[in-house]
């Protein structure tokens, strides 16, 4: 149950997004991270967390919104303005529990319990190195989220899209331990738990 000053936070970062001009559909995205969440929520205890590729902190947001006592840490390769902005002029209570760094997801190299990666390796050269570097810093569980071959969003700067044998093919190698977790509403995206 969301409390209400989690609902309170919860519209503060709808309304930091809409402002930042940061989503043009902010219903479906909104509804894609309530996805995800649920998700990283049913299969997370105690432990620490990293966001790769946290792009405007959604994620860390999200999640600390939404679970008491949870703190995350976010990295993105590019400068990490619209997330600071978002924390410092809206969420500024959550400032103790989410941070930011900039820091490619190639030059990871510290283990936490929980590792996320939503909607990142498909606008990576080499996916499979990424994917190698998330999964050694992942102590208990790595969740990523990929497109879809079935998408139809055009999104600039994806190189590739993906169908459930090629994630299989890069995943296993690594681990046979991952589900998959696809919603029938949202098609357009596969969601996998990866166990160590």
């Amino acid at each position: 149950m969301v409390s209400s000053c989690s609902m309170l936070a919860y519209k503060l970062w709808s309304r930091a997004c809409e402002m930042a001009g940061y989503y043009k559909n902010l219903t479906t995205c909104t509804y894609r991270y309530d996805h995800t969440i649920d998700i990283i929520m049913q299969h997370t205890r105690q432990g620490d967390f990293i966001d790769v590729g946290t792009g405007s902190g959604s994620i860390p947001f999200l999640l600390t919104i939404r679970c008491a006592g949870i703190k995350i840490k976010g990295i993105d390769r590019t400068e990490l303005y619209t997330a600071n902005r978002i924390l410092d002029n809206f969420l500024p209570d959550l400032r103790y529990r989410v941070s930011f760094q900039q820091k490619s997801i190639y030059d990871l190299d510290e283990k936490h319990d929980y590792v996320i990666c939503t909607e990142v390796l498909e606008h990576l050269e080499d996916d499979k190195k990424a994917f190698d570097n998330l999964l050694n810093n992942t102590k208990k569980i790595l969740f990523i989220s990929l497109p879809s071959e079935f998408s139809s969003e055009n999104v600039p700067g994806h190189l590739r899209r993906y169908n459930k044998d090629a994630i299989t093919k890069l995943i296993s190698p690594y681990t046979k331990k991952f589900e998959f977790h696809d919603h029938e509403l949202m098609n357009h995206f596969h969601f996998v738990t990866i166990e160590k």
